[in-house]
């Protein structure tokens, strides 16, 4: 081999090798750093639910909504707060709070518009119960919104829930009536009382009690209705009526039968409940009767008491005929009720006489009483006589009486 030729490739063997090096220089030998990614920090996700009662509620009453709040995200939630955005006519009265999967309560549950929680883990729950008091006249659709917020909450979106109910109020009252004539004891009267509702909206679970004065008896209760109400199922001293439509009545027949021997006012009682009813001055109405004791029968005197009966020729009752009667041969009786007087004679004939006095007196006082017509058909103010015998009577009658 040439000398020249090894010396040549030599040098390229030592650049080849150089080369493959990749010699000194600035840049160093060391490795090139991996990029590395930003971390993301966990956040929660707080939600609420809401729910209130799907019936009615009355005015002036108690209501409770349930409200769910839970942590569905990652990281413990910090900074929650709860507002309970109650609708106008709801008032917060008081609430409870129970924890789960390491839900934690405030320390004491005081009623707020703004109520802060403490820390929520992730995964943990509240369930509070709002108990609301409703406004006096509240009535219609009363829409709440519940919200809860935390100053690391993910997701807004279902921090908030409605929560509707309905409220009513109805006016209900009591009117009443009672005879405005004088009552005999023994006998029985009927007083009349009315049961209405003046809305806004109906009336629910009507609850109704009568109450009987002194010295009465208590019948069987009638009823009807009016405006598309419905009479309770069974009528007495205390009645329930389910629903009471607005403009609706219910008109109640009272009997009572008043004691024998009693006398002077006696009355009658009618009171009326119902929840939400804002006006309280019109659930009761007392209504009155004056009462009087008869006067018992009276009889003819013991002794030599007689009646005589002379009838004109022609007369259709008497036949023109003398009648004379005395305790010997016959039963004579005299009563007196309501200003009339009647003479009964029970003998070989039967005979009746009616003495209405002229309206306006007070009682039949002795003297003559003339021009007199037949009896029940008289002019009041002048009296009223009447005679009949055997069944047999006129169909005009004219004549006097006298009283001594």
């Amino acid at each position: 081999m040439n000398p020249g030729f090894r010396t040549w490739a030599a040098a390229c063997a030592a650049g080849l090798w150089l080369a493959a090096c990749g010699g000194g220089g600035s840049g160093g030998g060391g490795a090139t750093p991996t990029p590395t990614t930003p971390t993301t920090p966990a956040t929660s996700n707080v939600s609420l639910l809401a729910n209130a009662p799907s019936e009615s509620v009355a005015a002036s009453g108690a209501t409770q909504i349930t409200v769910t709040i839970s942590n569905t995200g990652a990281a413990t939630a910090t900074g929650v707060v709860f507002t309970p955005n109650l609708a106008a006519g709801l008032t917060l009265a008081s609430y409870t709070c129970t924890g789960a999967s390491g839900g934690a309560c405030p320390a004491t549950a005081t009623p707020a518009a703004s109520i802060p929680l403490p820390d929520l883990p992730a995964k943990a729950s509240l369930a509070l119960v709002l108990s609301v008091n409703v406004a006096e006249g509240a009535s219609g659709t009363l829409s709440s919104m519940p919200a809860v917020v935390a100053g690391n909450d993910a997701t807004t979106t279902d921090n908030s829930a409605a929560a509707v109910l309905k409220a009513y109020t109805a006016d209900v009252s009591i009117s009443g009536s009672a005879p405005a004539a004088p009552v005999a004891a023994g006998t029985t009267a009927a007083y009349t009382m009315t049961v209405s509702n003046a809305g806004p909206d109906e009336a629910r679970d009507v609850l109704i009690a009568n109450t009987l004065g002194s010295f009465q008896t208590l019948g069987t209760l009638s009823c009807s209705a009016s405006g598309g109400a419905t009479c309770p199922t069974a009528t007495g001293a205390t009645m329930r009526v389910p629903l009471l439509p607005k403009n609706g009545s219910l008109v109640f027949t009272v009997p009572a039968t008043v004691a024998a021997g009693v006398s002077g006012s006696i009355a009658n009682l009618m009171m009326v409940t119902s929840a939400g009813d804002p006006v309280a001055t019109n659930n009761a109405a007392a209504v009155q009767l004056s009462a009087y004791v008869p006067a018992p029968p009276a009889t003819a005197p013991q002794g030599q008491s007689s009646i005589t009966l002379q009838s004109d020729g022609g007369d259709y009752i008497g036949d023109g005929r003398s009648y004379s009667y005395t305790r010997a041969n016959a039963n004579l009786s005299v009563s007196a009720e309501g200003g009339k007087l009647t003479v009964v004679v029970s003998g070989d004939q039967n005979w009746r006489a009616d003495f209405q006095q002229p309206s306006g007196i007070g009682q039949i006082q002795p003297g003559s009483y003339g021009g007199l017509a037949r009896y029940p058909f008289h002019v009041p103010t002048a009296g009223g006589l009447n005679w009949s015998g055997e069944g047999r009577g006129c169909n005009t009658l004219t004549g006097s009486f006298t009283v001594t």
